[in-house]
């Protein structure tokens, strides 16, 4: 058994690290993904501090290596924090053996977060290539690959969803919980409440959209407010439009697009989410913040990594909304560049 002394210093230490820790304001299914990804973790190393380095470098992706470091690290630090609290009740309840059981626990937290702090990047950072973006993979695709992949979900139960995700360029995490779709002959609103990636500081709690085929008839939206009509044996109204998972929606959008073109990319609805940022670059009426807005995003910078201003500049005409409204406004994070002003595509 430990000595008062010791006990206390590693009580010292703990709430040194809770201390620390920057505050970042997570997800719900951002802690929820930790969670899961730490006891799957624990699982394969049967919590064996010598067995959790190797199970978090047991990939060839970055990113996935990165996630797990983070996971653990997350998980840890409740550990400590719930520890902390529980090892202060054994100490006014005079539990001396409670009190010594959660200074192990905490000793073993902190054994692993010590470890996991020191090591140095493994494998994934020194031999793996940079993964190629979707955005990359437009560029190889045909101008009209939207419509072309839309004829292919033309009988089967996606094709709603597809064609919601291509003319608002949702996440499949989004399009998972449902996004309502209100219809007439003449306008369409999409609007995603979601909550996904959206935390205190981050996202957009909701967003919508809205085209007018007055001044916009695109075949893709025309061909959703059709399909709606009918099947729901009206001329306008709403519906919830959702995927029971979107991993599944994931592999039918790659198959279709492997019989489409068996050499080319593999397309995902990613593809779709980075056309879609492409075509609001060009509409004249919107602004930065609006593209940053029905992408999902709080801040203007990262509409940067969606879609690009010349991907399917000539060829088959990309959807132009009427507007675009979201929860929050749009914070200025991208530094401007003196006489350098974006393109405008005269006819949007």
């Amino acid at each position: 058994m430990r000595t008062q002394s010791e006990a206390f210093a590693l009580v010292v230490e703990a709430r040194q690290h809770l201390k620390n820790q920057k505050p970042n304001s997570l997800s719900e299914q951002t802690i929820k993904g930790y969670e899961s990804e730490a006891q799957r973790l624990f699982a394969k190393s049967d919590s064996d501090i010598n067995k959790i380095l190797p199970a978090i470098r047991d990939t060839e992706s970055k990113s996935t290596y990165h996630r797990r470091k983070a996971a653990i690290r997350y998980v840890l630090m409740q550990i400590l924090e719930k520890q902390l609290r529980l090892q202060d009740k054994a100490q006014r309840d005079q539990n001396i053996e409670e009190f010594h059981r959660h200074i192990e626990v905490i000793s073993g937290a902190l054994k692993l977060l010590d470890t996991i702090t020191k090591s140095p990047n493994a494998r994934p950072l020194e031999t793996t290539r940079r993964r190629r973006s979707k955005r990359q993979d437009l560029h190889r695709l045909p101008s009209n690959w939207r419509d072309l992949m839309a004829d292919k979900t033309e009988h089967g139960k996606y094709k709603i969803p597809y064609l919601v995700s291509a003319i608002s360029g949702c996440r499949p995490g989004e399009l998972e919980k449902g996004i309502k779709v209100t219809f007439s002959d003449s306008d369409l609103l999409v609007r995603i409440d979601s909550g996904i990636k959206v935390s205190e500081n981050k996202g957009q709690p909701w967003r919508e959209i809205r085209y007018s085929l007055k001044d916009h008839d695109h075949p893709l939206i025309r061909s959703l407010i059709e399909t709606l009509q009918g099947k729901h044996q009206a001329k306008s109204g709403s519906a919830v439009i959702s995927i029971e998972k979107q991993t599944n929606f994931r592999s039918a959008m790659a198959e279709a697009g492997k019989k489409l073109w068996p050499n080319g990319p593999r397309v995902t609805p990613y593809c779709l989410r980075h056309a879609f940022a492409s075509d609001l670059k060009r509409v004249q009426r919107l602004s930065q913040d609006d593209v940053s807005a029905a992408i999902g995003h709080c801040v203007n910078k990262t509409a940067s990594y969606y879609g690009q201003f010349q991907i399917g500049k000539s060829g088959s005409e990309g959807v132009r909304p009427l507007s675009v409204q979201a929860a929050r406004p749009i914070l200025q994070t991208r530094s401007n560049i003196p006489g350098m002003q974006a393109p405008k595509d005269q006819g949007s």
